[in-house]
């Protein structure tokens, strides 16, 4: 969870209860993750404050990461064509 809030992502802290997710007993963590997915399945999404806003802006950043994503392999390529075409620059051969 921690990883995807580095990159900015909203993990609905105040609506999920994480704490299975550091049980290392897998009996425990099994049951505490039962329990929150019938929490999750059983309540109203309408208490969920700002739900449509939240959505959009995890999709919007989705969308960012993808097309930062889509730019570094596209510069990783042509950087990789520019070597090969130029070996003897970089390898002597």
């Amino acid at each position: 969870m921690h990883y995807l809030e580095q990159f900015g992502f909203d993990i609905f802290r105040d609506v999920v209860d994480y704490k299975y997710d550091i049980q290392r007993d897998p009996m425990v963590r099994m049951e505490l993750y039962l329990q929150e997915i019938h929490k999750l399945a059983t309540m109203d999404i309408n208490t969920i404050s700002n739900l449509e806003n939240r959505l959009e802006n995890n999709r919007r950043l989705m969308y960012t990461l993808v097309k930062r994503s889509q730019t570094t392999l596209e510069n990783i390529n042509l950087n990789t064509k520019y070597i090969v075409e130029n070996r003897y620059k970089f390898l002597g051969y």
